[in-house]
């Protein structure tokens, strides 16, 4: 139904969800200045190509700017030096055999 990267980021979203964090989608085609400040905490997920130099540069504008950047276990630690570990990987909904049709991912 969906490939790897976008189950773990759906798992994330819905991570936050559970936890009462409201969640969204942030792609480099939405970047404008500022978009990033507005949150409290920002994830990125799954990280393992270098980042789109817009992205990088939003995503250390907003850290100056005091909002935490997490990224999980996923993430290639040299693309993600300088921001919070999670200690956490979305990697649940990716093993789902049935993700369209039924919970198994929560049992």
């Amino acid at each position: 139904v969906y490939g790897t990267h976008f189950a773990r980021l759906f798992e994330a979203y819905a991570a936050c969800l559970h936890a009462h964090h409201p969640a969204t989608y942030v792609f480099v085609d939405d970047l404008k200045p500022g978009v990033l400040e507005r949150f409290k905490a920002v994830l990125v997920i799954d990280q393992r190509v270098d980042f789109e130099p817009e992205l990088l540069a939003a995503l250390r504008a907003a850290q100056k700017a005091g909002v935490t950047v997490f990224h999980d276990s996923t993430s290639r630690p040299e693309l993600v030096k300088g921001f919070t570990p999670l200690e956490a990987s979305f990697t649940r909904f990716e093993k789902d055999p049935s993700p369209a049709s039924d919970d198994a991912a929560y049992e």
